[in-house]
């Protein structure tokens, strides 16, 4: 049997670090931005809407449709 493909795992920085804390705990979280409310994924430490840097974690509800998924 051939070997399974081998992947780099992700460097985990310190602005996504809780990501992938709640990635092994089967949980996703985004970022929601205090300011404007917009929810954002890629983790990074500002809002891409507004540019505030008053951006929270909040767990995904669940309700979205993910319809492609780069890396």
């Amino acid at each position: 049997m051939a070997d399974a493909p081998r992947f780099d795992l992700p460097t985990i920085e310190a602005e996504s670090a809780e990501f992938w804390a709640g990635m092994r705990e089967g949980k996703l979280l985004l970022r929601r931005c205090g300011d404007c409310g917009a929810l954002h994924y890629y983790p990074r430490p500002f809002c891409p809407e507004c540019w505030s840097e008053d951006v929270s974690w909040q767990p995904a509800c669940g309700k979205a449709t993910l319809y492609t998924h780069s890396t």
